[in-house]
């Protein structure tokens, strides 16, 4: 590799983490496929100007058909601040404009400890979707921070 190409290389891996004057941190790509149960670990750190998530263990959860669906649980880990919980309410929130997935297949996640589950009742091509959510977390009660993931209800097959 030459200078110019090890030049535009750095340049590239150093934008990849530039979240941007007031956005939150940038998803990092990290897919889960999950079925049954699905576990999620959102570190938090103080920072700042409040608090920082992630980078997650998965922030595109790739999510087959089951017959009963498939939990999935976020949860804060013990090395993260203890002071860090999950916001009140709606901790994990199909917010976004693109809109939230039908109540029948999966609802926000109600938060305000360490972990936070939600069941998607993925059963087959007519639950197939893509979700973006926002994970709300809170600390002492005066910093919050959240952060943007995705999950994708496909068919399994998937291999990305």
């Amino acid at each position: 590799m030459n200078t110019k190409h090890l030049l535009i290389a750095t340049a590239a891996l150093a934008l990849t983490g530039c979240g941007g004057i007031g956005m939150g941190p940038r998803a990092t790509g990290v897919t889960q496929r999950c079925s049954g149960t699905c576990d999620v670990v959102v570190p938090v750190a103080l920072a700042a100007d409040g608090c920082k998530i992630g980078p997650l263990s998965a922030d595109i959860i790739r999510v087959g058909p089951q017959a009963q669906g498939t939990m999935i649980k976020w949860q804060i880990p013990k090395e993260s601040d203890s002071q860090f919980k999950f916001r009140q309410g709606d901790a994990i929130a199909f917010d976004k404009p693109s809109g939230a997935p039908p109540s029948t297949i999966m609802q926000n996640g109600n938060g305000a400890g360490q972990a936070v589950t939600v069941h998607d009742k993925h059963t087959g091509a007519a639950t197939y979707g893509s979700w973006d959510y926002t994970i709300y977390v809170t600390g002492n009660g005066s910093v919050a921070c959240k952060f943007d993931p995705t999950v994708i209800n496909d068919d399994g097959t998937s291999t990305y």
